[in-house]
């Protein structure tokens, strides 16, 4: 697969490899490896087909913020002129338009990010038209711009007589009276006060998961976000938590806060417990009396579930360690207190922020320090911001009663596949291009004061059928972690 940049910022042609004999062809028609090779990591949300005759002209269309559209076109029969238009007001080929043929004998593509409208014309007897969306269609933030504006001066390749046009298109505004396709994000932070937006309080803000939702705050413009680390918020003093609810009165209360250190938890009961049940229980009890929802994290210790079959949110719990089952009563308090809550089991975190797995591996690799890591614990990686996203799309749903939420529900959330230790290990050198002596050795040859889950593989339909949420392959998460750490060093 090959992939061809334009002088426009991030549009790109993407030209498949295609294998074929007598009996017919095959082409790989999407690869996400090799765009995320190419610095394109996008969330696909949606695969759209469109049949149309000769001569129709569906264009030139954009969404506005927060809604604006990458898509990735293509022609499986038939033959188009795709024509895309940059719209962005701070672009250097802002104004300027690009065309190309995609034809299902050329099986050409093209990738077309946020703020350019679009459009095609039919220029075969008959045309399939496929492509992939990031955001779904939104009918109040639907706009576009007109296919014959002289300004423009774009060939269609049909004479005007053959063009077929819906009633809306024929009567769209022209470029200069067109609206920015940022121009709703942008009313909505001029015009609107924070009491327009949900204010989320979050906890745990010095941690990996609370600097990850700092890193995305600004993607969800109808929130207003409140940090707080552990020395702004004392969660384990109900006081004080009370004290700054009714000062901030946020609608969406995150708990990214915990007590983590899981071998030191086994000596520093009363820590762990003041900070993972305590505290949660106080927060619960203030959430609940407030009418605010909750969304607390937990994790895969609380199974410690047979190998080989994935754990659903209902699989038995048998906690090992005073971390573990912290967190199982860290969860039986919410279920007890708030109606309004949300808790997400997740395992093997790591991200760029704070000490984790991954940056502990990067570290001692780049020192050339012959490594022994375990092979013998399963479970799947997850990067925080992965979380974080997941997290923001569930309350999203939640606040607009999209998906309404009448007592707990505990989802499973977490990297896609499995892996062990010592192939996370691997994986991790591999992708950042470190050679590095490493062996893998059975959990007897590296003790713990805590008992390790040696299965932590989840099921993860219910976040799938109830929010549509699907989680990315762990690797790919990894591959893109690696790159954010490179570029900042």
């Amino acid at each position: 697969m090959k992939i061809v940049e334009t002088k426009f910022a991030g549009l790109l042609v993407i030209e498949p490899k295609v294998w074929g004999d007598d009996r017919g062809y095959f082409f790989e028609s999407f690869k996400k490896e090799t765009l995320l090779d190419q610095g394109v990591n996008i969330d696909w949300i949606q695969d759209n087909e469109s049949f149309s005759e000769k001569g129709v002209l569906r264009g030139l269309h954009y969404q506005l913020e927060p809604q604006a559209q990458t898509k990735l076109v293509r022609v499986a029969q038939g033959e188009v002129l795709d024509v895309v238009l940059d719209i962005r007001p701070n672009s250097a080929t802002y104004g300027e338009t690009f065309s190309i043929l995609l034809s299902g004998a050329n099986k050409k593509q093209l990738l077309v990010p946020k703020g350019f409208a679009h459009g095609y014309v039919v220029l075969s007897a008959t045309a399939l038209f496929l492509y992939k969306v990031d955001k779904p269609y939104a009918l109040d933030l639907e706009a576009g711009i007109k296919f014959d504006d002289p300004k423009l001066n774009i060939d269609w390749k049909l004479p005007y007589s053959e063009l077929k046009l819906s009633a809306k298109d024929k009567v769209q505004p022209k470029f200069g009276d067109h609206k920015p396709f940022g121009a709703s994000k942008k009313r909505q932070k001029n015009n609107n006060n924070n009491n327009n937006k949900t204010t989320i309080l979050v906890t745990g803000a010095n941690g990996q998961l609370g600097q990850s939702f700092q890193k995305i705050a600004d993607q969800f413009d109808d929130f207003d976000f409140h940090f707080y680390g552990s020395k702004e918020l004392d969660i384990t003093d109900g006081k004080v938590v009370s004290e700054k609810i009714e000062s901030i009165k946020p609608k969406v209360f995150i708990n990214c806060a915990a007590y983590t250190k899981v071998d030191d938890a086994e000596d520093h009961e009363e820590a762990n417990w003041n900070v993972n049940v305590i505290a949660t229980h106080n927060i619960a009890r203030i959430c609940k009396k407030n009418d605010i929802l909750l969304f607390h994290y937990s994790s895969d210790y609380v199974y410690h579930s047979i190998e080989g079959e994935k754990m659903d949110e209902l699989t038995p719990t048998t906690p090992q360690g005073k971390y573990a089952t912290s967190k199982l009563r860290s969860e039986e308090v919410i279920d007890a207190t708030s109606p309004r809550a949300i808790i997400m089991r997740t395992s093997w975190i790591y991200s760029e922020f704070g000490n984790n797995f991954l940056k502990t591996m990067l570290d001692l690799g780049k020192r050339g320090i012959d490594l022994k890591v375990v092979n013998d614990q399963v479970g799947t990686p997850t990067y925080a911001t992965d979380i974080a996203l997941s997290t923001m799309k569930i309350i999203e749903q939640v606040e607009n009663k999209s998906v309404p939420l009448t007592h707990p529900l505990i989802l499973n959330y977490a990297g896609d596949g499995k892996t062990n230790w010592h192939d996370f290990a691997a994986y991790i050198f591999e992708t950042a291009g470190i050679t590095v002596n490493l062996t893998g050795i059975p959990s007897e040859e590296y003790p713990t004061k805590a008992k390790r889950p040696k299965w932590s593989v989840l099921d993860m339909k219910r976040i799938q059928s109830t929010f549509g949420i699907t989680p990315k392959n762990w690797k790919e998460s990894v591959k893109e972690c690696i790159k954010i750490l490179k570029a900042k060093n």
